[in-house]
């Protein structure tokens, strides 16, 4: 499967973002963005991995 194109996001107050599918290895440096993160950070994108056991690496 080809890899899938990132996208750019502009959020109302003037930052934008590079939205890019997780890489083989990116994984591991997501989940430790995660770990690093603030509770209050968090919250705000804890729908956007999933957590559980069941999801595959």
């Amino acid at each position: 499967m080809p890899p899938r194109p990132a996208v750019h996001a502009h959020f109302t107050y003037g930052t934008t973002v590079r939205i890019r599918a997780v890489e083989p290895g990116g994984r591991d440096q997501l989940d430790g963005l995660y770990a690093e993160m603030s509770p209050d950070n968090a919250c705000c994108l804890s729908s956007a991995v999933p957590t559980n056991s069941s999801t595959s690496r």
